[in-house]
């Protein structure tokens, strides 16, 4: 039996956030060993939130993700404007909102 899209995609979303969320661990078992990882060295930490995003706009949106740029293309320009600002807004309070964690955790 096939899984429905959104199940795909919850799977995807759990083993993405899974993954960092053990990521996150080892660099910070990494820190209380002594060692600082520079900033280069985090980027290792965006391969496992991609993957959970990209769970997440397949769980929301219902469709794969290859066909999410079709579908993008489809929409009128102020639903492309305004979708795409409502975009930009949550990633700047995700952005803020990990800096402000990470902060109170001691990791920056």
């Amino acid at each position: 039996m096939e899984l429905s899209i959104r199940k795909k995609g919850l799977g995807k979303m759990v083993t993405g956030f899974l993954a960092l969320i053990g990521a996150s661990y080892f660099v910070f078992w990494l820190q209380t060993k002594g060692y600082s990882p520079n900033s280069f060295a985090m980027i290792g930490l965006g391969a496992p939130a991609a993957i959970g995003l990209v769970g997440l706009l397949e769980v929301l949106m219902n469709r794969p993700f290859s066909e999410m740029e079709q579908w993008w293309n489809g929409l009128r320009g102020w639903q492309r404007g305004l979708l795409g600002m409502l975009v930009v807004i949550l990633a700047i309070a995700l952005l803020f909102g990990g800096i402000a964690v990470a902060g109170i955790l001691g990791i920056i």
